[in-house]
């Protein structure tokens, strides 16, 4: 079983391997108390629509009195290896925030996620940031636990927010967090499992 550094170790390393050796343009953004900088590389001719969504997201979850991280760092390429995915260590084991949207971003993701789903006013790129906004905000609500808990398993209320939601508990919280986020309504009893997982809270979140 891998130690907490080497998860660490293998969640910073796997960006690096994603981005390719392209050169990405940067366009750095100061809004809703944060950092936040917007990497593309010149192959990704969705880049436009991902841009919106970022934009889109974070206005969003601050607007829900949900704390964001003080700087956050997002790629979008067109590389057949960049996931969708979040990223939480840098190469010394300290906490970063980092997502990248690849080229499912704005298609609709696994397919069986929210991302998926027609949801009134919300495209797939939106919902995706939204997404992996979840885990990034799940990961520095939790800490170590994040690396070191079994997450394992299915939450008993996953049907009321989509199939994805059954993969793990890690996943369980990011569906939920891109559900309410984008207006969806919950049970009492989902919103209990979703704070015992020790997802993101804001003064008006969940």
């Amino acid at each position: 079983m891998a130690t907490k550094e080497q998860k660490m170790d293998m969640d910073s390393r796997a960006l690096l391997s994603q981005k390719g050796t392209n050169a990405y343009a940067v366009t750095i953004n100061n809004r809703y108390g944060i950092r936040y900088d917007i990497y593309v590389c010149p192959n990704d001719k969705e880049s436009g629509a991902k841009k919106i969504a970022i934009h889109r997201a974070l206005g969003i979850v601050h607007g829900r009195g949900v704390a964001l991280p003080p700087q956050i760092d997002f790629y979008c390429s067109a590389n057949y290896e960049m996931q969708n995915r979040a990223y939480h260590r840098n190469l010394n084991h300290e906490q970063a925030s980092v997502i990248s949207l690849g080229t499912t971003a704005t298609k609709g993701g696994s397919g069986t996620g929210l991302s998926s789903m027609p949801i009134v006013g919300f495209d797939s790129a939106t919902l995706i940031t939204l997404h992996e906004l979840g885990h990034n905000l799940h990961e520095r609500s939790v800490g170590d636990r994040f690396w070191t808990d079994s997450w394992t398993g299915k939450v008993a209320t996953f049907a009321e927010i989509s199939p994805y939601a059954a993969t793990n508990k890690k996943e369980f919280v990011a569906e939920f967090f891109c559900g309410a986020m984008s207006g969806a309504t919950y049970s009492d009893a989902c919103k209990n499992h979703y704070r015992e997982l020790g997802g993101a809270t804001g003064t008006h979140f969940p």
